[in-house]
């Protein structure tokens, strides 16, 4: 009778072993089947992403240049508003532009409303630059690449 227990204690052991056996194989059969449709799924989403996020790279970059240059050109603005000489302005507007925006003195227009300089009139200070992508293969690359970004800032005469 003792020598019956053990066996079926033993049967018993070797059934729920086979049963975790078993488990263990059809688990194993469907993460191997599922890591491939996750591979082939990655594969197929990834460059779509990839896309993506170098275009939102590209729109930041481009924000980030326009927004520079309306605070240079604001900056010039500033200084035509206490009467300053054209070529002042156009020095304030390339002093106060960050190094990796492209901007000569002949981008740089300066309308006066008045030549006298007189109190009360107005100066606008039109800069023009180019958007240079910095990827190759995104979005606004193929619709913004060196297109001209012009920014127009309004001041009056103190």
């Amino acid at each position: 009778m003792w020598y019956n227990n053990e066996n079926v204690i033993t049967t018993a052991k070797m059934e729920v072993v086979e049963f975790f056996e078993k488990w263990l194989k059809d688990c194993m059969k469907k993460v191997s089947n599922e890591r491939g449709q996750n591979l082939i799924e990655f594969a197929l989403v990834i460059p779509i992403f990839l896309w993506l996020l170098m275009g939102m790279i590209d729109f930041g970059w481009y924000i980030k240049l326009s927004h520079d240059l309306t605070r240079a050109n604001s900056q010039g603005a500033r200084v035509a508003a206490y009467g300053a000489e054209n070529s002042e302005i156009r020095q304030a507007v390339i002093d106060s532009a960050s190094s990796y925006i492209t901007i000569t003195s002949e981008n740089i227009y300066i309308i006066r409303q008045d030549l006298n300089k007189i109190r009360g009139t107005t100066v606008e200070v039109i800069s023009n630059s180019v958007y240079q992508s910095i990827t190759r293969f995104s979005p606004v690359h193929i619709i913004l690449n060196n297109k001209p970004i012009q920014i127009s800032t309004t001041s009056r005469i103190e």
